[in-house]
């Protein structure tokens, strides 16, 4: 291998390198970002738990004389 052949194959490999690290950084700023997301996520999930439980609940209306959609039994079968 001649000086130049060896020179132009240490730049190639320098250049890569220099992409492998900004693509490493990359992903590691990425890495972080997703850990700051799932982090408010998770503490978006908790208050929404707790809100959840402080949302007052609507009594079970279903009674045997309704079908399964909600609508009266007009010949009162359910209800024998």
């Amino acid at each position: 291998m001649d000086p130049a052949e060896s020179d132009l194959l240490k730049q190639t490999l320098s250049a890569q390198a220099a992409r492998v690290h900004q693509v490493e950084s990359a992903l590691r700023q990425m890495s972080e970002h997703m850990q700051r997301i799932m982090a408010g996520v998770s503490q978006l999930s908790g208050q929404l738990a707790a809100l959840d439980e402080r949302l007052p609940r609507a009594q079970d209306t279903y009674t045997a004389t309704s079908d399964c959609q909600g609508r009266a039994d007009p010949w009162g079968a359910l209800s024998r």
